[in-house]
């Protein structure tokens, strides 16, 4: 009996992740186990045939849990969630350990994991990051702020070989700022460079923007990773409150109180590659708020498109806040 697979080093979770089994017994009962390593994540039963086709996908994908990064200092990270491992077992035959990615489609070289615009604006107090995949190499980080100013700052290097990302913390930009005596007022552009035993690969430009009174939305994207952008107007905030009342010998009682809270936010006029970016939020199956360091998670419940001319459009999203229950006993 035979064991094989043809996966990617970085296999997408949420495609096919199909094992093949040849030269079985067909008299025989054959257990199919679904492993993480440490305990079985899932168990099929095989009988009746000499080959088999086992899918493990759907028992790989409850191992990942993407989130948005939480460092507050600029540099290169390996998120935790982005990646699980797993392996099959078959009788005697053991697969070795596969890494899968929470993307949708096969993740291979150095690739930036975002259909984000080369330029993007940013707010000071704002975060963002730059996610990729990268083979094994030295990973090293250039931030160049111009304006009126200029000033270079060097992230520490670190090891490659997995799914990454670079997290741009524009409170760290603040402290490195005001330690070289600079204003921030004389900063307009961030430039990111990325590199890759000294050869730059990706490039990421933010441009500066006024505050606002909106929301920083971020989402998982189609490569497993985290996009965000920030939505200058809340156009409604609504909160509806719904109860439950059973009848009881002392009278009416609350028997299930909920609140939720839906916030309506739209972009500002965008071009259509920019749009169509941010239309995949509207589809993503996790989105969250973030402010100051937290996050908060959200459902999107609806979306429009406005258009304004051929070449620019914006995108407006419901966005479901959450539901604070009150249940009695």
């Amino acid at each position: 009996m035979n064991l094989s697979h043809s996966l990617h080093p970085l296999h997408p979770a949420f495609a096919e992740a199909v094992y093949t089994v040849t030269g079985a017994d067909p008299a025989a009962e054959l257990d199919a186990e679904v492993s993480d390593g440490a305990s079985v994540l899932a168990t099929k039963r095989l009988h009746g045939a000499d080959s088999y086709r086992v899918n493990i996908a759907y028992a790989v994908q409850g191992l990942l849990a993407v989130a948005p990064a939480t460092s507050q200092e600029c540099g290169i990270y390996t998120p935790e969630g982005r990646t699980a491992r797993a392996s099959l077992r078959i009788g005697t035959l053991t697969a070795p350990l596969q890494t899968f990615s929470a993307s949708t489609a096969v993740l291979t070289g150095l690739q930036k994991l975002s259909d984000a615009p080369e330029i993007v604006p940013i707010r000071w107090g704002e975060n963002d990051e730059i996610p990729f995949a990268a083979p094994e190499g030295r990973l090293s980080a250039r931030i160049t702020l111009g304006g009126n100013d200029t000033l270079a700052i060097d992230c520490p290097e670190v090891e490659g070989g997995s799914l990454h990302c670079f997290v741009l913390a524009t409170d760290d930009l603040l402290w490195h700022i005001a330690g070289a005596g600079k204003k921030p007022a004389d900063f307009a552009r961030i430039e990111v460079a990325l590199s890759l035993d000294g050869e730059a690969f990706l490039y990421q430009v933010y441009t500066i923007e006024e505050p606002c009174e909106g929301v920083r939305l971020a989402w998982l994207n189609p490569y497993g990773s985290v996009d965000y952008h920030t939505f200058p107007v809340v156009v409604k905030e609504e909160m509806a409150a719904g109860k439950s009342s059973v009848l009881t010998p002392a009278g009416y009682k609350t028997a299930r109180a909920a609140t939720t809270c839906t916030l309506t936010v739209t972009s500002d006029y965008e071009p259509t590659p920019t749009l169509r970016w941010l239309a995949q939020a509207a589809s993503s199956p996790r989105a969250w708020i973030v402010a100051a360091g937290a996050r908060m998670p959200v459902g999107i419940d609806a979306a429009k498109v406005t258009t304004r001319s051929e070449a620019l459009a914006r995108v407006e999203l419901t966005l479901r806040c959450g539901t604070k229950r009150l249940q009695n006993d």
